[in-house]
């Protein structure tokens, strides 16, 4: 295994291990990034009271908006409310009730199955160019842990954006419609040539304390380690101006995509408003299987400011396609414009004749 392999795998163990840390494994969707877990079901004793008692402490050193409900009663509520359970499904109607009020609409309990769902990984950032100096990157969801899978989807990006930099010298067009979210590390790193050296975004819990995400040496670092990067080599690309394109359907990890752009000058978005799910999850698993996601950590820009919700688009389009190519040109244009007027300038200056000497 090389230096970068062995650094994605031991950041991911990290995260999947140590619960109360949002490193890799911030959710975006529905579905848990931990790797199904088998447990020892028939050597477990189902207790109600200590079972909801591990939930209930998960959620309160998590839950992003503990402190906006009234906590020691809600507790003393769910509690009651699942005394008599003679086994963890009577549980769970009262810890979704507890999930919702602490972590808010990001936030769930799935339920075990037999077959827990394995890991999707389907496709890759894939680019088109577009004609007029113009190219477009689809960043498609992603939801894997596996460092293998995050160093191969990375790579692609790269591998894209590489192949059609010699002819995009207008500008990119980065495509997160149809991104639903999953783990945003390898979404970011996949656009990293297109980003600056830097903080790109930030993770604030409910007590202010903060996580940076930047980027560094063609790496991903979260609080100064490691997360993912590519082997692949492209040519910086962040002085070109960017067009994101986002929809209600850009979620989760996909909206801290559209987060980090805005660390950057050059950038605007088309579209529609995101679905608001930009906030950083923690998850649990229980004995018996079900899985605990918590919200802990609301998104926020390279300077620390929080997401509010939905990330508002700055151009609302129908087409946003078509907009955002218009908008590339229109500035290629302007820029191009601006070239040769400041080229003209100087070539009339320098053939101004010498300013004669004394006689």
């Amino acid at each position: 295994m090389n230096t970068r392999s062995a650094g994605i795998a031991g950041a991911m163990l990290i995260a999947l291990l140590a619960q109360t840390a949002y490193t890799a494994n911030l959710d975006s969707t529905g579905d848990d990034l931990s790797p199904p877990v088998e447990t020892a079901a028939a050597l477990w004793e189902f207790e109600p009271n200590a079972y909801v008692s591990e939930a209930l402490d998960f959620i309160e050193a998590n839950g992003l908006y503990l402190e906006d409900i009234d906590w020691p009663a809600v507790r003393e509520r769910a509690l009651e409310q699942t005394a008599g359970a003679k086994s963890p499904d009577e549980t769970y109607p009262a810890l979704k009730e507890v999930i919702d009020l602490a972590g808010g609409r990001h936030s769930a309990l799935r339920e075990p199955t037999p077959n827990p769902p394995g890991y999707s990984f389907i496709h890759t950032p894939e680019a088109e160019l577009l004609g007029d100096g113009v190219a477009v990157l689809n960043i498609p969801a992603f939801r894997s842990p596996r460092p293998e899978h995050i160093e191969e989807y990375a790579e692609a990006g790269w591998d894209e954006i590489a192949r059609l930099s010699a002819e995009t010298q207008c500008g990119w067009i980065v495509d997160v419609r149809e991104n639903y979210g999953g783990n945003m590390l390898p979404m970011i790193s996949a656009v990293t040539p297109l980003l600056p050296e830097g903080t790109l975004m930030q993770f604030i819990d409910r007590d202010g304390n903060s996580s940076a995400v930047a980027a560094r040496d063609g790496g991903i670092f979260q609080n100064g380690e490691y997360q993912a990067g590519a082997s692949s080599r492209a040519a910086d690309m962040s002085h070109l101006p960017v067009a994101v394109l986002q929809s209600g359907s850009t979620a989760g990890s996909a909206e801290a995509v559209v987060i980090t752009f805005m660390s950057r000058d050059g950038v605007r978005t088309f579209g529609a408003d995101t679905a608001g799910l930009s906030t950083g999850n923690v998850t649990k698993t229980m004995p018996d299987g079900a899985v605990l996601r918590v919200t802990r950590a609301y998104m926020a820009n390279s300077s620390g400011v929080p997401a509010d919700g939905a990330l508002p688009v700055h151009t609302a389009s129908d087409d946003p396609l078509s907009a955002a190519t218009e908008w590339l040109r229109e500035t290629c244009e302007m820029v191009r414009a601006s070239r040769a007027a400041r080229e003209a300038v100087r070539r009339r200056r320098d053939r101004r004749p010498a300013p004669r000497r004394g006689w």
